[in-house]
């Protein structure tokens, strides 16, 4: 698999980002950050992550026979919304990784962008359904 640096090259057309939590159409930050900045978007499911809920956030965790739900969002590789996201979500201890999640509308495994939290799920519950935006 590829590096995360190789999505964010400025020869892709549109960077994927799959967001899971607050950054999601509707969620509490998606105006804030990416609003006017996604190019389109879908639902998709992550396999092999989980999500814990700790307060006003989920964390996604690597958690073996569990499926994440959130939304793959395309955004140009210049974006300010794009960079907003990474600045923050990088600066608040997530990891960028490269990932492959399903989107169901294409009926095919895309690599993508997203942000693990890898410091352990701070005793954290897990979210109903691993969908933040289900709760």
């Amino acid at each position: 698999m590829r590096a995360p640096s190789d999505l964010l090259s400025s020869n892709a057309p549109l960077v994927p980002l799959f967001v899971y939590g607050t950054l999601r159409m509707g969620g509490a930050l998606h105006e804030r950050y990416l609003d006017g900045e996604v190019v389109d978007h879908e639902s998709a499911t992550l396999t092999g992550f989980s999500l814990r809920d700790v307060g006003a956030f989920p964390l996604m965790v690597h958690e073996q026979g569990h499926t994440t739900y959130g939304e793959v969002m395309w955004m140009r590789p210049d974006s300010l919304g794009l960079y907003r996201a990474i600045h923050m979500e990088l600066g608040a201890g997530y990891t960028m990784e490269l990932v492959e999640v399903e989107v169901p509308s294409m009926m095919e495994r895309l690599p993508v962008l997203a942000f693990v939290w890898n410091n352990g799920d701070l005793g954290a519950s897990r979210v109903p359904l691993n969908d933040w935006m289900a709760t």
